[in-house]
């Protein structure tokens, strides 16, 4: 299949789609991964103003069992014992996963994947840990409705470490969020430039073919075939008349290499300073030039048949797709990308 101008031009294409689908089946996986990542890092964050908030309900709550006002202090206390239900909830649901709430009232709930990696889930049984002892000495606080000074006294002690320790596990959960990000732009970045690179090598080869058929040169030699017949300007002329038809020929070659360098190959950018263009673009144009000396040497003659097959079935569908390709990606990067 891949032995002819045809086959091998295929093969490019059939690559191109593949690398369209595998790129996106890949960013299609990560994007599943990530699926969940920022609601994690809002329950997270989440956490650490609960912790705070734990720590001043307890002592307003305190405050209010000065006050004799039983209905304030029964109001404060089961505050407190609802911001304890939806952290150890919350806490609970991050590391093994589970339904978290969505609210204080816990009246939404969402179900949410167990820790991501081993250290985060390391980080959260330590912050686990730690609320053990946090949450009986609210709940002693709660049962002396505020009048428990050594369990106030141990909550304010204790709740630096546990904010310590939360404020660890969500910075986790971030990094690991932005690795995803992170790989999620290699793997589509990489994706986009090999699409590109077989795009522009699927560009170059019909850029190529159509120059060297333009002009008439071998393998498309058809009017003027050198190796085959024994007619036309290569016999029937000498001297200045033919180095004139020669020189024109290559001319056109000339030309077409520099339209090649300026299309394909960056034109006159390069390392260096900016004096340094003109030699960057001849250079380039001489790659280009090499390329078409090389295929002339290389390659035999092929049957009219043969090129309108090319021609017709190949080369103008993969033009024409190309074509409207480049169009399709201007008008979605806009104007000024």
């Amino acid at each position: 299949m891949f032995k002819t101008i045809q086959g091998r031009m295929i093969g490019i294409f059939l690559g191109f789609i593949a690398l369209m689908a595998s790129g996106v089946a890949a960013s299609y996986v990560i994007l599943e991964r990530q699926a969940d990542d920022g609601l994690i890092v809002n329950l997270a964050g989440r956490q650490r103003m609960l912790t705070q908030k734990m720590a001043k309900e307890s002592a307003q709550l305190a405050n209010a069992a000065t006050t004799q006002n039983a209905g304030h202090v029964k109001q404060e206390a089961d505050g407190l014992a609802q911001t304890m239900r939806v952290f150890e909830t919350t806490l609970l649901a991050l590391r093994d996963g589970g339904s978290a709430p969505l609210n204080l009232e816990m009246t939404r709930m969402r179900p949410t994947p167990a820790a991501s990696t081993a250290e985060i889930r390391s980080t959260l049984e330590s912050v686990v840990d730690l609320w053990e002892p946090f949450k009986r000495h609210l709940g002693e606080i709660i049962n002396s409705s505020g009048t428990s000074a050594r369990d106030i006294e141990a909550v304010a002690k204790t709740n630096g470490d546990l904010l310590a320790a939360m404020n660890k596990a969500v910075d986790l959960m971030q990094a690991d969020q932005e690795t995803k990000v992170r790989h999620l732009y290699i793997v589509q970045s990489l994706a986009l430039a090999f699409v590109q690179l077989e795009a522009l090598l699927l560009a170059f080869l019909a850029f190529v073919i159509t120059g060297v058929a333009a002009e008439n040169r071998a393998p498309f030699d058809i009017l003027e075939a050198e190796s085959e017949l024994v007619a036309g300007f290569r016999v029937e002329y000498s001297g200045m008349k033919f180095a004139i038809i020669q020189l024109a020929e290559y001319a056109h070659v000339l030309g077409a290499s520099f339209l090649g360098a300026l299309l394909f190959l960056g034109a006159w950018a390069g390392p260096g300073p900016a004096f340094l263009g003109p030699i960057w673009f001849l250079l380039k144009a001489l790659v280009v030039f090499l390329v078409f000396t090389w295929i002339r040497w290389s390659f035999v003659r092929i049957r009219a048949d043969q090129i309108m097959r090319v021609s017709w079935k190949l080369m103008l569908p993969v033009t024409l797709l190309l074509l409207l390709a480049t169009a399709a990606l201007i008008v979605w990067r806009g104007p000024y990308a």
